[in-house]
């Protein structure tokens, strides 16, 4: 019986047999009534458990009442919820084909020691699709001038990791514009690089550089030449040499330009997005005239020469080409990549002989015996020596002390000797030099060649000033357009070679008067050799070897579209204008309705934060995007749900972003995801979910060790936000399933055609229930046909063999109850946890017509919490379908509720009738939301607190438990949503327009014990702290803690007392030794709590007691 109805009798049997026994003497004296054993004493006995059975049956009457008042006000049972779930199908590997999963496919939940078997079904149609995901992006277009990005989501998917829409770790996208010529392109620094016809707007709007041989990336000094319409790139003396890299797989030199940023993060995109070449780029390069560039190897025949230079840039030892005796073809190799790869180029070789300037100046022409002992007296007793004085010094050295002749006459000598002994012009024999004999009237002859690719030719417009390397001067020549690389002596190399092809430079004897003289050699000495080369002249420019163009994550061949006459647009935004997440597919998506589940992770947003998403399908054919007519789940990917869609035939892959797939996407409409000003400015711990609300309740007493100054508790509420959404994954052929079972065509009984009869179905619960009448006779042609254009599909006719009409089924509407039912109305009542269907009477609804098995009813049936079950549990087909191969639930089933019991509706009733479905009191919005939410455990509302916390007239603030196992149940953000429409529905005006309702979760406190207890024996202690921890999870679980297990109500701390009991009353505890309790907030300030703070300490109304880290130790006592 509920407790809470009246008591009319509530006598026992023994209270029954003592008013019998102090009664009998009054009516039968001669029974003593007070003898055990004897007759009357059982009878007396037998009649007072009589009474009793009657005075029970008489105490059920006010419930008896009750329920036929509550049923007259048409309140019933609630009946249970079923859980409810995503399932996703996946179509056997070797499937060609689409295959549909109709509404009401089951699938199951296998038995294990937890749950039964249950039967899920899914209540909508899916096209299950061959295709599977195999690319996921987000993008977000460029904004008044602000970097445009492209977010790659394919690699945290793949692997099972969540990631943001609309958001990254790193931005993919790149506009790059790439040129390749190996040839001219390889060079060190010092050196300047031409391209011609390329627009202004890539000279000033876009930053060049280059790759270094380290791999870092090196800006190129860049201008403009107007008049020439040739963009100059420049690398001073001492920079980084250009580098080689791979750029799409293609290894070589490459020039890299992309759009510049400004100091403010803006880039020039917008400004050269329209530039076009028209004409296929040419390309130049230059040494600068400070560059030094010194040749990479050379030989003499085949003798390698030592190239290594001086501080100063001369060789430490003089270069010797043909040797130091020159034979007729003695050939000099001389290589450097830098510069004889320039084809076209104008080449230049500065040579600079050299002097031997360790040669005694006793043997420079015409110095004499007197002035070298004048200059050794001076300490001067070299070429060298010599050389590094000045003519001025020289001539004083060499004045005779009081000589009459003039100075100018001595610096006239002293120019003379520091001339010769610069031309090396010494007497090496005691006679003439041979370079002022022989060897000037004849001369060496020299042949300069190269290599074509197949033999050494000789380069035809040499200009040489050197006489034959004999002389400082300089060499030029252009550099043939066949040049190609060649190996001398092992070294591959770009390589020219000098010949001695006639003439010479001396012989060992000469015949003078038929006399056999010794002449000797005077080789080339060379100190020094430097090159340089211009090929900016446009006749000696080349064209890239490649010209790419990174956009979008794709590449697009510049050159082949330049070489067909067409303009090439080097950088090309985003042709999106609003933010979008891509999905790419391997095979086509066709027909439908075509299932996407996004599992998005919950987030709060803002009352009034709604997007639109519009989805749309690529179709590369027309190269346009297709709206399509979607079902959004996931109201503008704020929670997770699916997303059908219908996709027309006949898609071709697009190559999108690299890859070519067939392409779906989300486009952002309206709305814009981002944090809120609020929380974009508050630091990052509390930027992670929750916002300190500066409601302080006051000062508590007795507090110990906190790390609050001064001490005070504070409340903590969710902090709204338009966050981009976070996907936890995306899968496709998703539908949604119940744990229902249908029930198709069943024939409870056949109408008698008398009023009110009802029948009772084989299963309950009942949903979606359809309930059909055969009228066939009973009804005009002109009814049905007018109940058909009413309702489509709501008759039914069913022919024989020969086409005849034989049934006419007519499906009935169901109605809580028949009380506003006309007596035409072809209505059913419907009691949904009893199974039970009722008909009318001919005033309150149409009398069921009498006939055999003239009604069907089909229905589902199940629901209940046990169908709450965990991700991956839903793992096999009840209902086979060809060519699907396995389902799964990708996230856990929720929602299942158990149906209301008899004393709930007891409860619920009175309030029910009291409240009217609106809410005026505190106790009405609590037992309102109670009624919707069957599946809330706690409910608490605090009047005049608004979103902020403070108190505020017209406000209220709502905080919800979910029923769950969890240790700290939190309310999800779909589910705070829910109460908050239901509350704006349903509570007074002041509240609701505007929305002052504010739905927020628990503060939950976590209390932490630390205690110390004795146990009887020292055997016991390992068994007493074991049980001592579980004892405190299961007092302190804020649902189904306390004494009587119903949990703890909101604003309460635990009593020292309380957990003294708890701890004692455990099996094997002799006394607790010592104890202290620890609160720890949501932000981990931790409170001691004294044995008096549960007492004297005001507590803020939302805390909520939750367990914390226990420590128990038994040890033995003190004896």
């Amino acid at each position: 019986m509920n407790a809470d109805l009246p008591l009319i009798d509530g006598r026992t049997a023994a209270d029954v047999v003592e008013k019998i026994r102090a009664t009998a003497p009054f009516y039968v004296p001669e029974w003593s009534g007070g003898v055990d054993g004897d007759a009357g004493s059982a009878l007396t006995g037998v009649f007072g458990d009589m009474v009793v059975e009657v005075l029970q049956r008489l105490n059920r009457v006010p419930e008896r009442h009750l329920a036929a008042f509550l049923e007259v006000l048409g309140l019933r049972l609630l009946p249970p919820r079923p859980a409810e779930t995503v399932v996703v199908f996946t179509l056997a590997k070797d499937a060609d084909r689409s295959a549909l999963v109709a509404s009401g496919t089951q699938v199951m939940a296998e038995k294990t020691t937890d749950h039964p078997e249950l039967l899920f079904e899914t209540d909508e149609n899916v096209l299950a699709v061959p295709s599977r995901i195999t690319a996921l992006y987000s993008t977000i277009p460029d904004t008044a001038g602000g970097r445009e990005k492209v977010f790659g989501h394919t690699e945290a998917w793949t692997a099972g990791s969540s990631f943001t829409i609309f958001h990254g770790t790193e931005n993919l996208q790149e506009h790059a514009l790439y040129l390749r010529q190996t040839g001219l392109f390889t060079v060190r620094s010092g050196v300047e690089i031409h391209l011609s016809g390329v627009p202004r707007a890539l000279a000033d709007q876009v930053a060049w550089s280059y790759t270094d041989a380290d791999g870092r990336e090196t800006l190129f000094g860049a201008r403009f030449d107007g008049a020439g319409g040739t963009l100059i790139l420049s690398t001073g003396a001492g920079r980084p040499e250009l580098g080689r890299c791979v750029v799409n797989g293609i290894d070589g030199i490459w020039l890299k330009g992309v759009p510049k940023v400004g100091a403010d993060g803006t880039t020039a995109l917008a400004r050269v997005k329209d530039a076009v070449l028209r004409t296929v780029v040419g390309v130049g390069t230059r040494s600068l005239p400070t560059a030094v560039i010194h040749p990479d190897v050379a030989f003499a025949g085949d003798v390698p020469q030592d190239l290594t230079v001086t501080a100063g840039g001369d060789f430490i030892r003089n270069l010797l080409p043909f040797g130091d005796k020159p034979m007729p073809l003695a050939a000099f190799h001389l290589a450097s990549r830098e510069v004889f790869s320039k084809r076209g180029a104008r080449i230049t070789l500065r040579i600079t002989c050299a002097t031997d300037l360790d040669v005694p100046i006793e043997r420079v022409q015409g110095i004499g015996a007197v002035f070298s002992a004048r200059l050794r007296g001076a300490g001067i007793a070299t070429a060298g020596e010599l050389l590094s004085r000045s003519d001025a010094q020289v001539a004083g050295i060499i004045r005779a002390p009081g000589s009459a002749r003039p100075a100018s006459s001595y610096l006239l000598r002293a120019r003379n000797i520091r001339e010769a002994t610069a031309k090396a012009y010494y007497d090496k024999t005691g006679a003439v030099s041979y370079r002022s004999g022989r060897a000037a009237a004849l001369g060496p002859g020299l042949s300069w060649e190269y290599w074509n690719g197949t033999g050494w030719c000789a380069i035809s417009d040499v200009t040489d000033s050197t006489g034959g390397l004999l002389a400082t001067g300089e060499v030029t020549f252009t550099c043939p357009a066949d040049m190609a690389e060649v190996e001398v002596s092992g070294q591959r190399n770009w390589w020219i070679r000098v010949r001695l092809s006639s003439g010479d430079y001396g012989r060992e004897f000469e015949i003078v008067n038929g006399q056999a003289v010794a002449a000797g050699f005077t080789p080339p000495r060379l100190g020094r050799i430097t090159l340089s080369w211009d090929g900016t002249d446009p006749s000696a420019m080349g064209e890239p070897d490649s010209i790419l163009t990174r956009n979008n994550l794709e590449w697009d061949d510049g050159l082949a579209v330049l070489r067909t006459g067409a303009v090439f647009r080097p950088f090309r935004p985003l042709a999106d204008l609003r933010p979008a997440f891509y999905a790419g597919f391997d095979r086509p998506l066709a027909k439908g309705p075509i299932g996407l589940y996004l599992d998005l992770a919950e987030i709060d947003y803002a009352r009034d934060f709604r997007p639109r998403v519009q989805w749309e399908v690529y179709d590369a054919g027309a190269c346009e995007w297709l709206r399509l007519d979607a079902e959004d789940g996931t109201a503008g990917l704020t929670r997770a749900g699916i997303v059908r869609v219908v996709v027309p035939e006949g898609g071709v892959p697009a190559p999108l972003f690299g890859t070519r797939l067939h392409w779906l996407r989300a486009v952002l409409v309206a709305g814009e995801y981002a944090p809120t000003a609020l929380g974009a400015g508050l630091p990052y711990r509390l930027r992670r979910g929750y916002l300190n609300i500066p409601r302080i309740i006051g000062r508590p007493a007795h507090l110990k060790g906190s790390i609050l100054n001064p001490a005070r508790w504070r409340s903590w509420r969710q902090l709204p936000s338009n966050s981009p959404p976070i996907a936890r994954g995306i899968y496709l052929n998703a539908a949604r399933a119940l744990q229902l079972t249908s029930v198709r065509n069943e024939r409870p009984g056949s109408g008698n055609g008398l009023p009110d009869q009802s029948f009772t179905l084989a299963r309950k619960p009942v949903f979606d229930d359809q309930v059909w009448v055969n009228e066939f006779g009973l009804i005009s042609a002109a009814e049905l046909d007018r109940l058909a254009a009413d309702a489509p599909g709501r008759v039914s006719r069913v022919t024989d063999r020969e086409g005849r009409v034989s049934e006419v089924w007519v499906r009935w509407e169901g109605r809580d109850d028949l009380l506003a039912s006309g007596p035409l109305d072809r209505h059913y009542g419907i009691d949904r946890s009893s199974g039970l269907v009722s008909f009318g009477n001919g005033k309150r609804g149409r009398v069921l017509p009498a006939g055999t098995n003239n009604v069907r009813v089909s229905y589902r049936t199940g629901g209940g919490a046990a169908g709450n079950l965990g991700w991956g549990a839903i793992a096999r087909m009840r209902t086979g379908i060809p060519l699907v191969d396995k389902v799964v639930n990708p996230g856990p089933c929720g929602g299942g509720v158990e149906g209301e019991d008899i004393s709930a509706l007891y409860r619920r009733g009175p309030q029910s009738l009291r409240r009217r479905d609106r809410a005026v009191t505190v106790e009405d919005y609590e037992g309102l939301i109670r009624e919707q939410f069957p599946g809330m455990a706690l409910v608490k509302c605090l009047p005049v607190c608004d979103d902020r916390g403070m108190t505020r007239t017209g406000w209220l603030t709502v905080i919800i438990v979910p029923r769950a196992a969890d240790d700290r149940p939190i309310p999800s953000a779909a589910l705070r949503r829910r109460v908050e429409e239901f509350v704006a529905g349903h509570g007074a005006n002041v509240v609701t327009a505007p929305c002052h309702a504010v739905v927020t979760r628990p503060s939950y406190v976590r209390v932490s014990v630390d205690a110390a207890l004795v146990p009887r024996s020292l055997d016991q202690a390992p068994a007493v702290e074991t049980a001592a921890l579980a004892a405190l999870g299961r007092f302190l679980h804020p649902l189904t803690g306390g004494w009587d297990g119903g949990g703890w109500p909101f604003g309460r701390l635990v009593c020292h007392s309380d957990l003294y009991r708890l701890l004692e009353e455990i099996e094997g505890v002799d006394r607790v030794a010592s104890m202290a309790v620890t609160a720890v907030d949501e932000m981990g300030r931790r409170m001691e709590l004294g044995e008096a703070d549960e007492l004297t300490r005001p507590v803020d109304p939302y805390l909520l007691v939750s367990s914390g880290d226990h420590r128990v130790a038994a040890r033995a006592g003190d004896v």
